[in-house]
């Protein structure tokens, strides 16, 4: 029975990064036995070795990050009754929308009153130049 393996797009640059890591220590390790010796080839797998372990290290905190942004995720659906986060998103956006706008309507009405009023002390020192 054949069984099909998935992987994500994360885990194949990751195995890809793996692999061209570990070709780089067999073609170092063998150009530096031939050229120099084996003690310097040792530095070499090790330097090769602690940056397969800092991708490994690395893998691990991003998984660790995105298990916080999830969480957080849901936190604030279950906060906003909502089951999607980006109706969650777009509702608050719109609340903050309808409120922007009150605010710019409230001005506008403040900019007519003003307009007014200068309209009609314009309109009085007008009628007055005019006796």
């Amino acid at each position: 029975m054949e069984q099909e393996v998935r992987t994500t797009h994360k885990q194949q640059t990751f195995l890809k990064t793996l692999a061209n890591h570990i070709v780089k220590t067999v073609v170092a390790t063998i150009l530096v036995a031939v050229l120099g010796g084996i003690g310097t080839s040792f530095v070499f797998y090790y330097e090769a070795n602690n940056a397969i372990s800092n991708l490994m290290i690395n893998d691990f905190k991003q998984d660790k990050s995105l298990e916080v942004v999830n969480q957080t995720t849901q936190e604030i659906n279950q906060k906003l009754n909502y089951s999607d986060v980006n109706n969650a998103v777009l509702n608050t956006e719109i609340k903050e929308f309808k409120t922007q706008m009150g605010r710019v309507h409230e001005k506008q009405e403040d900019m007519q009153k003003t307009q007014m009023e200068i309209l009609k002390i314009l309109g009085e020192i007008n009628r007055r130049s005019k006796n």
